[in-house]
């Protein structure tokens, strides 16, 4: 690529046509209650690139998959004799099944994602199913103790799956989350399979599986808080390869440990720090404590903090946002997009329960395209449960960065929670470990076409890998729609080499390969934080510091003494397996 200014009007013409997103057609067959499915496959074809169409009849021209919604795995087996794939669902609404008490084993099978084979979820209870008869030739997908639930039966050209499991009923303003999480995935992780294989050849594919671990509120006043000690930290990402970055409050940067300071800058980038609110009060975030004005007035007060330890003490400032306890107004994010935040990591449960008004879709939390505020990325974040493992498959099944929030109080044994994990992340195929940062830069969905190379951005500022062989790009903002134009902005060996305003699908733009570029979107209004006014002191967050400080800075003292007192208590009459 030839470094210097290109002409947008000659690379970006206005009767450029960006290449068209294909489908595949998936046939219907069977009705749910009372049509209840309508939402939910409206959902996934907004999810998948389908189109789902109701048939009546046994013929299959035009489809390229049959879904068959009646207790029926004859008309299944019927299409793959055929050469179409097709998925039954054979449980029904209604219909006697048994309780998920154990754990779903997935095997090798070749139906699989290859983040899902040969792992263990969790059962919950939440989550029924039907054993299924399994016939000679039948591959086991999934099991429930020895109780067969989801099998493969290659018949003919094609395989047949069947699913003892019916699908869940989506009503108006409910959420496709709801149904698949880590407390409830089994009715529909079967369909959304079934989908994503039959898709793969033309869908948008990630380049990597960006995963790092957080931790919240620790102050960097002391070389430990409460169960965690830094340097340990540090020495165990180094040791066993992963990245953890530790979410400070703005508030207790004032005064940092220099020993503390030089632990961050030696394991640096797998030891960083991330931004946490401004002064971690309840819902500091949310509506109820403020007007417009004090969004701006917190968030840039929140950058100011920051910059202490990157001007104090070389410490690297990420503009990303984690809100306290999960809690933020969608009428904060302009304000943290014009003060140049980069994205704001969220918990999908939270924000639509605090934000009832804000139009949610019905996959939000599940796709990619989440913006809020005219386009600033929501990262969904994983808060440390007993059913991590569940949370973490399904954020790889659905290519969203791991990110697994912690406490202090989870390493109460040591890091060995977060090397558990780490070494389940690093077994998955594609998975990087990086910073918050990192994964901002690598949040976006590619889709090669013969020598063009479409690349979805999910977030504004991206560095972008050209392969080989690739000649012309098109870049695809999906917080843009009809006429809305903004700017955008391409880097390459720190030589700015591209500008153009446009709609939301740039392009085509020339590009020699292989090669590396940064594309950057900046927002319409920028602020600069340092001229937005700062709050008057207020004295509550501070005392609320100091109690908080008190509680988890005693936490090992404490269970140190309740764990001594658990030996003797638990040899008294009465006391056997009680703590």
């Amino acid at each position: 690529m030839n470094p210097g200014q290109v002409t947008p009007s000659k690379h970006v013409p206005s009767t450029a046509v960006a290449p068209t997103i294909q489908k595949k057609i998936v046939g219907v067959t069977g009705d749910g209650p009372d049509d209840g499915y309508q939402h939910l496959f409206s959902a996934l074809a907004d999810l998948y690139p389908v189109e789902f169409r109701r048939i009546n009849s046994s013929g299959y021209r035009g489809l390229d998959a049959l879904v068959v919604l009646e207790d029926d795995p004859a008309k299944g087996v019927a299409a793959a004799v055929e050469g179409l794939p097709s998925f039954v669902a054979l449980g029904r609404p209604g219909a006697p099944q048994a309780s998920l008490s154990e754990g779903v084993r997935l095997d090798a099978c070749k139906v699989l994602e290859d983040c899902l084979r040969n792992q263990l979820m969790m059962g919950c209870g939440s989550d029924r199913f039907c054993a299924l008869t399994v016939e000679p030739g039948d591959e086991i997908v999934a099991s429930v103790g020895a109780q067969p639930v989801w099998l493969a039966r290659p018949r003919g050209k094609a395989t047949c799956q069947i699913a003892g499991v019916s699908l869940p009923v989506i009503r108006k303003k409910e959420f496709l989350f709801q149904d698949f999480n880590g407390e409830r995935f089994l009715q529909l992780l079967p369909l959304m399979n079934f989908l994503r294989q039959l898709v793969k050849d033309i869908d948008w594919q990630s380049a990597s599986l960006p995963a790092c671990f957080v931790v919240d509120d620790p102050s960097p006043y002391l070389p430990s808080y409460g169960h965690l000690n830094f340097r340990r930290l540090g020495e165990n990402a180094t040791k066993h390869d992963f990245y953890v970055s530790v979410a400070i409050i703005p508030l207790d940067t004032w005064w940092v440990n220099q020993g503390v300071a030089e632990t961050f800058r030696s394991f640096s980038p797998r030891l960083s720090v991330l931004m946490h609110g401004n002064d971690h009060t309840w819902g500091e975030m949310l509506v109820e404590n403020g007007s417009a004005a004090g969004y701006l007035v917190r968030a840039a007060q929140a950058l100011r903090r920051m910059e202490r330890l990157e001007q104090r003490h070389g410490l690297e400032l990420f503009k990303i946002m984690e809100p306290p306890h999960g809690l933020i107004a969608e009428g904060m994010f302009r304000h943290l997009l014009s003060l140049g935040y980069e994205a704001v990591l969220g918990s999908t449960q939270r924000l639509i329960q605090h934000n009832p008004a804000a139009g949610w879709h019905t996959n939000f939390g599940l796709d990619r395209s989440q913006f809020l505020g005219g386009g600033l990325p929501v990262i969904p974040r994983i808060m440390m449960s007993p059913r991590w493992r569940n949370d973490v498959l399904l954020a790889a099944f659905l290519r969203q960065p791991i990110v697994i929030a912690a406490h202090h109080w989870d390493l109460a044994d040591g890091d060995k929670l977060l090397v558990e994990i780490a070494d389940m992340i690093n077994d998955l195929k594609l998975a990087t470990w990086t910073s918050p940062s990192g994964i901002v830069r690598t949040n976006y969905m590619e889709l090669r076409r013969a020598d063009g190379l479409s690349v979805k951005l999910y977030s504004r500022r991206i560095h972008l890998a050209i392969p080989s062989g690739v000649k012309s790009l098109w870049l695809h903002r999906p917080w843009l729609h009809g006429r809305q134009a903004e700017e955008l902005i391409i880097h390459h060996s720190g030589q700015e080499i591209f500008r153009a305003t446009g709609p939301a699908i740039l392009g085509p733009i020339p590009v020699e390969s292989p090669c590396r570029l940064e594309v950057y979107c900046p927002p319409a209004n920028p602020v600069d934080h340092r001229s937005v006014v700062s709050p008057g002191p207020a004295l509550w967050p501070v005392l609320r510091k100091v109690l908080m400080e008190t509680r988890d800075r005693s936490t090992p003292w404490r269970y140190r003494v309740a764990k001594f007192l658990r030996g003797p208590l638990a040899k008294l009459p009465g006391n056997k397996g009680k703590c």
